[in-house]
C-alpha cells in the first residue's frame, strides 16, 4: 500500500486539494486581479503536481535548483503578461509556448527540481 500511495496516491492527493484550492481562490478574487493570481496558482499548482511525480533519491544540487526556479520564475511572469526581454518573448511566441504547453513546462520544472 506505501508503494501505491508514493507512485500514484501523493500526486492523485495533490491534485485533488490544488483543485479545490484553486476553486476557492477563484470566488474570492476580486475580478480585477484574478487573472495575475489564477495564473500563479496555476502555476505553482503545475510545478507541485510535478515535485510529487518524482519519487526517487532527491538530490541536492543548489545550481540546478537555482536554474530550474529562475526559469519558472521568468516564464511564470511572462505569463502572467509582464515584459521582462521582449526578444525572449518573440521567441516564445513564435514557437507558441503558452496555455497547456506552458503548463506541461511548469510540470516538467517540477519533476527537474529534485532530479
Amino acid at each position: 500500500m506505501s508503494k501505491f500511495m508514493d507512485d500514484y496516491g501523493k500526486p492523485l492527493i495533490t491534485l485533488a486539494i490544488s483543485g479545490i484550492i484553486y476553486a476557492l481562490i477563484s470566488m474570492l478574487v476580486p475580478a480585477s486581479q484574478s487573472d495575475v493570481v489564477l495564473t500563479f496558482f496555476r502555476a505553482c499548482i503545475c510545478f507541485i503536481f510535478g515535485i510529487n511525480l518524482y519519487q526517487y533519491r532527491r538530490t541536492k544540487t543548489w545550481v540546478k535548483k537555482l536554474i530550474v526556479s529562475f526559469i519558472f520564475m521568468f516564464l511564470m511572469l511572462i505569463d502572467m503578461g509582464y515584459d521582462i526581454f521582449p526578444q525572449l518573448i518573440n521567441i516564445l511566441n513564435i514557437l507558441k509556448i503558452k496555455g497547456f504547453l506552458l503548463n506541461l513546462i511548469y510540470v516538467f520544472l517540477g519533476w527537474t527540481f529534485f532530479n
